[in-house]
């Protein structure tokens, strides 16, 4: 036992790591053996994630940071109007609206068109978004942006996963998961708007004195259901 503690004492512990510096050394162990459209992908994945979520140890990232991310994937209507505007070419404006509105994948989009003038995928997207004067974002983006609509229209999670695609329901609840906050402070708001007004204020209207320093509880309904009641001696 006391040789296993030494052991153990003795080995030195990994160094933590931020997510920015955990890139690089994805990057530098897989060199020679990934595409350069590969490592661009990893890297224009991990920027956005670092933008949505901050520089944090990779140790440190948890569920609440996915779906963080996945609400920062999502294009709002102004971004996907300027992208829209700077494609450069009508096949481009397709594949555009094709992955916002039908939630098509990049390879759907280009497996019919790869022999067309316009095949260089990669530079035509960042030469869109570029013009668009939106930071680098992934292609795949308008297909979440899609999802996610989807989910906030109404459409039940079986529903989204057979439009989508998705062979496993994990995968389709991702997307709403990444909704979830958004919803609930909007019913929130919702809630606070129906409550708001005469009714609470009537309700957290505490007792008010009366003449000749007579106590007085308040009449209020909540008060005469017992929440709050109270009284005040003048």
């Amino acid at each position: 036992m006391e040789t296993a503690l030494e052991l153990i004492s003795d080995t030195e512990q990994p160094k933590r790591i931020t997510l920015t510096e955990l890139l690089e050394d994805y990057l530098e162990r897989t060199r020679t053996q990934i595409e350069p459209a590969t490592a661009r992908g990893a890297t224009y994945g991990m920027k956005d994630f670092v933008a949505a979520v901050g520089d944090i140890y990779a140790d440190r990232v948890t569920y609440k940071h996915c779906e963080r991310f996945h609400q920062y994937c999502v294009f709002s209507k102004q971004e996907f109007d300027r992208i829209l505007t700077a494609a450069r070419s009508p096949i481009w404006k397709v594949r555009i609206l094709l992955a916002k509105t039908a939630g098509l994948r990049k390879d759907e989009l280009t497996y019919e068109m790869c022999k067309c003038p316009d095949c260089n995928f990669g530079r035509g997207w960042r030469s869109t978004f570029e013009k668009a004067g939106i930071e680098a974002v992934a292609f795949r983006d308008l297909r979440s942006t899609c999802i996610t609509e989807w989910f906030e229209q109404g459409l039940l999670p079986h529903e989204v996963q057979k439009l989508a695609g998705h062979a496993d329901i994990r995968t389709t609840m991702k997307y709403y998961v990444g909704i979830r906050e958004s919803l609930i402070g909007r019913a929130r708001g919702a809630s606070s708007a129906a409550l708001g007004g005469d009714f609470s204020a009537h309700c957290v209207r505490g007792a008010q004195s009366g003449e000749n320093g007579k106590d007085v509880t308040s009449t209020s309904p909540c008060a005469q259901a017992g929440y709050g009641s109270q009284s005040i001696t003048a």
